[in-house]
């Protein structure tokens, strides 16, 4: 070996070691990130507002810009019982915020701890001016409005955040929501078809059949018959599910009889349908179902009703 190329090659052993330093530096540094971040998070009480500022101050000067560390150092002021620093804060960031709806959501719940209700009902209304699709602030305020004995306003705005839920497939919360909701009006049957839909989707057929049967009275009683068809419809999927097929095609006949809720669910009806027939051993039936399903979706209506005879 040249003396030259013996440079080289002690210059490439150095730079891999440097190397290696400088990735180790790098992993240790995201560990330690990665803890304060867990740390902050952990944070979630009155006694540890200095906690939370030290922990945002260290990862600052790691050149860490946290997603919510305008929302933390919020939190962290009002746990210290400085709720006017807490909501200087929320402010200066409003300018530059890409997520408004956020700090007006905090800026809520800081009020609400200073005890102004009245104030924190406005930046609950804030924040939904700038997101009417972010469900949190409807849930806030139908809590708050709650405990104001404001019945009606409450639980619209548990059946608006129910509904985005809903939207968004967040299944737990609307299932929970919905139940909080129906504490103050029994007989809402909105709330409760979304409290049915939660235990199908949960597979929870017994208590899906309950609620059904609680919607079917209410409707009556609130003359509502539309409502009354589509809950049939889903009260025979719960049927099928626990294998009563007679009395799951019974409801799925009636249901059919009126053209708004064929129009809306016929797919489901005739899909169900088939299926019961099926297991029933009425071939030619479940055919001429399957077939009606198949003019309203041919790619993937016998698929769909082969899912539910592979239960």
């Amino acid at each position: 070996m040249t003396i030259r190329s013996y440079k080289w090659y002690i210059l490439s052993l150095v730079s891999v070691f440097l190397l290696s330093c400088s990735n180790t530096r790098k992993e240790n540094q995201e560990k330690v990130i990665v803890q304060l971040l867990d740390s902050l998070n952990a944070c979630k009480d009155r006694r540890e507002g200095e906690r939370m500022l030290s922990l945002l101050d260290s990862l600052k000067s790691m050149g860490v810009k946290t997603n919510n560390g305008v929302l933390y150092c919020a939190d962290a002021y009002a746990f210290l019982g400085d709720y006017d620093k807490a909501l200087q804060v929320l402010k200066d960031s409003l300018p530059v915020s890409s997520k408004p709806q956020l700090l007006y959501n905090e800026m809520g719940g800081v009020l609400l701890a200073k005890g102004d209700t009245a104030q924190a009902i406005i930046a609950y209304k804030l924040a939904i001016d700038c997101n009417p699709s972010y469900a949190r602030p409807y849930v806030i305020l139908a809590d708050v409005y709650r405990n104001r004995n404001e019945k009606v306003l409450a639980i619209n705005h548990y059946i608006a955040a129910v509904r985005i839920f809903a939207e968004h497939e967040a299944y737990e919360e609307m299932g929970s929501y919905a139940a909080e909701a129906l504490e103050l009006d029994s007989t809402n049957i909105e709330l409760e078809k979304f409290l049915q839909y939660y235990f199908i989707r949960k597979g929870d057929h017994r208590s899906a059949l309950a609620i059904g049967l609680d919607i079917d009275n209410h409707c009556v009683a609130q003359n509502n018959p539309k409502d009354c068809y589509t809950n049939q419809v889903f009260m025979a999927m719960s049927l099928f599910e626990l294998e009563d097929y007679k009395n799951a095609l019974s409801l799925l006949n009636s249901a059919a009889e009126d053209e708004e809720t064929v129009s809306e669910f016929g797919y489901l009806i005739y899909c169900y349908a088939s299926a019961c027939f099926r297991k029933l051993g009425e071939d030619d039936k479940a055919d001429d179902c399957l077939k009606a399903a198949k003019e309203m979706d041919a790619e993937n209506a016998e698929a769909h009703i082969n899912s539910l005879l592979s239960k």
